[in-house]
């Protein structure tokens, strides 16, 4: 059996950055800084984060670079002036760090515009799981690592059929010392375990990593198995012929001797 990454959960992954900001200007009085932040420090792939802005002053003009947009958002505030909030889809192939950035520009009477920026960092957890050796016999002890999860953390594995089911082995994996960290714990599959495809999930409180376990070397693309040949079929010989011979011999002969032509010598006796 061998544990592989679940497919599609890390294809592509990368860093989830905000694009650049340029300050534009207007006219009016005061200036106030910006301010940017997340809701969290961490988020799960897929996950959804909220983008909060403020700070920004009525008649100024505010712009925000959110993570995952091409093009930069820009907002002429008006009375009175609210926060600006942002709720973010995060990508399913993207973990890592997650920048965001705002610029507010304000008119100064007479002289040349205030522009304040701030920016607002968060992170993605990542969802691994890999086993040393990925190929092992069912009944062999084997290390599994999964991760990112939070410090102090408890980390569980549990294992269920592909496609949803009871679940046919659960163990804990032990504590999570630092943020992003992982865990390592010796797991032993049961030996009895059925052929098939089995989901290997390691969780905590915060996120949690999935991984496809093979048994019995059964292919993950394909989950029906293959059709037994149907074995050709084979000739015996038997044991007489089938063939009955065309001529039945007599018991006499069917032409008689003839004499021969020159004379013969006279019986002598024996």
């Amino acid at each position: 059996m061998n544990i592989l990454k679940k497919l599609g959960a890390l294809a592509g992954a990368s860093a989830l950055a905000a694009t650049g900001i340029v300050a534009v200007a207007t006219t009016t009085a005061s200036a106030q800084p910006v301010t940017a932040a997340f809701d969290q420090a961490y988020y799960t792939i897929g996950g959804t984060a909220t983008l909060t802005v403020g700070g920004c002053a009525a008649g100024g003009v505010l712009e925000i670079a959110v993570p995952g947009e091409e093009e930069v958002r820009v907002i002429n505030v008006v009375e009175p002036a609210e926060p600006t909030v942002i709720e973010i889809t995060l990508p399913e192939n993207t973990f890592g760090e997650m920048d965001a950035a705002a610029s507010c520009t304000e008119p100064v009477e007479g002289g040349q515009p205030t522009v304040t920026t701030a920016e607002a960092q968060a992170y993605i957890l990542n969802q691994t799981i890999s086993a040393n050796p990925s190929v092992f016999e069912a009944g062999e002890e084997i290390s599994v690592t999964a991760g990112e999860f939070l410090a102090g953390e408890t980390a569980t594995m549990k294992v269920t059929p592909r496609g949803g089911g009871e679940v046919v082995y659960t163990q804990e994996m032990g504590t999570v010392a630092e943020d992003r960290g992982s865990v390592t714990a010796p797991v032993t599959f049961p030996a009895d375990i059925e052929c098939g495809l089995y989901d290997v999930t390691v969780s905590t409180v915060t996120n949690a990593a999935t991984a496809t376990l093979n048994i019995c070397g059964q292919d993950d693309d394909d989950e029906t198995p293959s059709p037994t040949p149907t074995p050709e079929p084979t000739v015996t010989p038997t044991a007489d012929p089938t063939v009955a011979p065309t001529v039945t011999p007599t018991a006499d002969p069917t032409v008689a001797p003839t004499q021969p032509t020159r004379p013969g010598l006279p019986k002598t006796g024996n």
